[in-house]
């Protein structure tokens, strides 16, 4: 399953896949998070590491999100 995390913000369900660099995040991985998170209606996010900083992607749209906005 490619879930690590689920959360709840606002009644909003997330399925959040950690990663420790994006580049391990393959297609096979993205279409079962964007499946399972679709099935659910929940939003998926991929968060990884690049130099010490954490990043969170909406894998749906690819968009960067920032923790204050989820």
């Amino acid at each position: 399953m490619p879930i690590d995390l689920v959360c709840l913000r606002d009644g909003e369900p997330l399925f959040i896949e950690c990663k420790a660099r994006r580049s391990e995040f393959g297609e096979e991985r993205k279409k079962a998070l964007l499946n399972l998170a679709r099935i659910a209606g929940a939003k998926p996010i991929l968060a990884y590491r690049d130099k010490r900083k954490i990043f969170l992607v909406n894998v749906q749209t690819n968009d960067p999100m920032f923790i204050e906005n989820i």
